[in-house]
């Protein structure tokens, strides 16, 4: 039964990482009015948010972060991403995205030592 649960939190890891790409993709795409410029912004910032838990963050990346760098880490970036839904007009959004953000890292980090 735990395993199962820990398999379910990892998947949905797996979503909030996504979504959180998606909501600095929207933050940057919000900044501006219309034309390429507004697509290539949003695709840029999605692109670091990818590049950046790339390198920090992923379970395989070589330059992983040890803890508790890699807990402060993922929750800079999750609040962040929050915080860029609210910039982009979502608040609503942006604070369920925090909440199964916050409820994720305390399960990774407290119940299963997953972080």
């Amino acid at each position: 039964m735990l395993e199962t649960i820990r398999h379910g939190n990892l998947a949905l890891a797996f979503a909030l990482e996504l979504a959180a790409v998606a909501a600095f993709g929207w933050w940057a795409y919000s900044l501006l009015q219309g034309g390429v410029m507004r697509w290539m912004l949003a695709l840029a910032a999605a692109g670091i948010a990818v590049g950046l838990w790339g390198w920090l963050a992923a379970p395989r990346s070589t330059s992983r972060l040890e803890l508790p760098w890699l807990a402060l880490f993922k929750i800079a970036f999750f609040a962040l991403a929050a915080l860029s839904l609210a910039g982009a007009g979502h608040p609503r959004l942006a604070a369920l995205l925090g909440g199964f953000a916050a409820t994720q890292l305390a399960l990774s980090g407290l119940v299963f030592n997953d972080l």
